[in-house]
């Protein structure tokens, strides 16, 4: 919902999952849109370490910057924390 809105230069808020998944449903055709314009990488950590290291390995990247779009915060740090699991990294601070 929110790329959707950015696409036709008004951008909004992250939106609770309810919301944009109401949107969704009344906006089908937007998935398409999304889907054709961005990349996204779904799955367990181990999955996603995979075909992170291989889209860096098609771009012949040294670097990848992660972005986890959600509305909960929570859910976003638990995002960052399951990669940085995946590849090895420790947390700079204690949890």
């Amino acid at each position: 919902m929110s790329f959707a809105h950015f696409l036709s230069g008004h951008p909004i808020q992250v939106p609770p999952v309810d919301v944009a998944e109401a949107f969704l449903r009344e906006h089908a055709d937007v998935l398409d849109t999304i889907v054709k314009r961005r990349r996204a990488i779904v799955g367990s950590p181990a999955t996603t370490r995979t075909q992170i290291e291989q889209l860096a390995a098609d771009y012949g990247a040294d670097e990848v910057m992660i972005v986890t779009i959600t509305y909960d915060h929570a859910v976003r740090r638990r995002s960052y924390e399951l990669l940085a699991e995946a590849f090895g990294l420790q947390a700079d601070e204690p949890r």
